[in-house]
């Protein structure tokens, strides 16, 4: 009785879905299948390439996989590799003349290998730029000549650079669409935030000692601070803002007292206030919840409330003398 190949008889675009679970490495090693998988992912319209620590072979596979590739658009591309920066320049400017929608460079030698056509691609609407272990000393700055990134809605910039205000200054003039900004790890050397399309931003464990940052977004529905000192930022007009998620620093010293009281913050106070989902983490929830100006705010719209305590409940209990509709707790408990 003969056996029937289902899967191989499947169209095209199914087969191409079938491979996009797969690395790149992975999809190609299908060509020895059958003839009918021979140039399959070549068509692949995503392109996941990890080199692993094996820099030498990797540099030979990639190579080989652009060259031959067929001249298609990208939905993504995303490349993690450690080794010579002038070849991972090379991939990324061929990479871009397939118009990716989506690109993720995860490498420890950013920015020094980032080409300047990054930031012009007008296909990109997801750009995730990832240093997992910053091996340069002083942080480079990030400062490309031109941003124009019309459909990008997405950026996430992890340990890469310094951030002047130069740089947030074009980014939010070049990206009219950007709705979600992801800042970890990095040196934040600019004063303000501002944009009336932005919706979710995230900060964490970046340095800042030096500057308050003002953050001004008007339709903002989300916000994750995480290693943050209250004192640090000066908020504006975050009326809109519905999901608060605060992961207080557990060490200080004499810079977290730059700007005051590290947790005692008016304006930022009061833009909480208006969430309904909050999360509160850190060891240093305690000290946030004992203060005074608490007592003066409602949490009238709050839901859900995530909170880290320890055996003394009474400042959660304070707290919650001034949320009226509270649904769901969740503590958290640290043992002291």
């Amino acid at each position: 009785m003969n056996k029937i190949d289902h899967i191989s008889n499947l169209p095209n675009p199914i087969l191409h879905h079938i491979l996009s679970f797969l690395s790149t490495k992975e999809a190609v090693r299908t060509c020895v299948l059958s003839k009918r998988w021979v140039n399959l992912w070549v068509f692949l319209p995503s392109l996941v390439l990890d080199s692993k620590g094996n820099e030498h072979n990797f540099e030979k596979f990639v190579d080989c996989v652009f060259c031959c590739r067929e001249s298609l658009h990208l939905d993504s591309f995303k490349i993690s590799y450690n080794g010579d920066p002038k070849i991972l320049k090379k991939w990324l400017l061929h990479a871009l003349k397939f118009q990716p929608k989506s690109l993720s460079v995860v490498s420890t030698i950013l920015p020094l290998a980032l080409p300047g056509a990054v930031f012009r691609c007008e296909s990109l609407e997801e750009l995730v730029l990832d240093e997992p272990y910053p091996g340069i000393d002083p942080m480079p700055a990030l400062r490309p000549r031109l941003i124009s990134l019309s459909l990008l809605r997405r950026l996430d910039i992890h340990a890469v650079a310094r951030l002047d205000d130069d740089f947030i200054g074009k980014l939010m003039f070049g990206c009219p669409m950007l709705e979600e900004l992801s800042l970890e790890r990095c040196k934040l050397e600019f004063f303000m935030i501002s944009s009336d399309v932005l919706k979710h931003l995230c900060i964490g464990g970046c340095d800042h000692h030096q500057e308050k940052i003002c953050i001004r977004t008007p339709n903002l529905l989300s916000l994750e601070l995480h290693g943050a000192l209250l004192g640090g930022y000066t908020f504006i007009n975050m009326t809109s803002l519905v999901k608060a998620v605060i992961e207080f620093g557990g060490f200080l010293d004499e810079h977290d007292y730059l700007w005051g009281d590290p947790f005692d913050n008016a304006d930022v106070l009061q833009a909480l206030s208006n969430v309904t989902h909050l999360e509160l983490h850190g060891e240093e929830v305690k000290a946030f919840l004992q203060k005074e100006i608490l007592n003066f705010l409602n949490f009238e719209n709050l839901r859900s409330l995530y909170c880290w305590t320890d055996d003394t409940i009474y400042p959660i209990a304070g707290f919650l003398l001034n949320t009226y509709d509270l649904e769901k707790l969740t503590l958290f408990y640290v043992e002291t």
